[in-house]
C-alpha cells in the first residue's frame, strides 16, 4: 500500500533487492589470501610468496612442490582445480574447491 503512494512500483523493487544481493556476493567473494590460509588448514600445502624464477614455492611435509591446475573466477564465487605435485618424489594432491561467501568448500 505505502509503495503505490510512493509511486513505487512493485517490480522496481525486485529489481532493486536483487541487484543489491548480487552486489553483496561480489563483495564477498573470497580472496586469493583466503585460498592459501584454507590449502594450509586443510591439506598442510603452505605456499610463500611468488619468486619470478620458479612461480609460487609450495610446501607439504617439507618437500617443495609445484602447483598447475584452473581457475574460474565468477562474479560471485571462484572455483579451483589445482593439482600440487612433490618435485622429489613426484606424490601428486589434486585440490578441486569452490569459494562462496569468503569460505571456501
Amino acid at each position: 500500500m505505502m509503495n503505490r503512494q510512493l509511486g513505487i512500483k512493485p517490480w522496481r523493487i525486485w529489481v532493486l533487492g536483487f541487484l543489491l544481493l548480487v552486489v553483496l556476493l561480489a563483495i564477498l567473494r573470497p580472496s586469493e589470501e583466503v585460498y592459501y590460509a584454507w590449502l594450509d588448514k586443510e591439506h598442510g600445502i603452505s605456499c610463500g610468496e611468488y619468486n619470478y624464477i620458479d612461480g609460487m614455492g609450495c610446501i607439504k611435509d617439507g618437500q617443495m612442490i609445484s602447483q598447475s591446475g584452473s581457475i574460474f573466477s565468477g562474479l560471485t564465487f571462484i572455483k579451483k582445480e589445482m593439482k600440487y605435485k612433490g618435485i622429489e618424489d613426484g606424490t601428486v594432491y589434486k585440490v578441486n574447491t569452490v569459494g562462496f561467501l569468503n569460505t571456501f568448500f
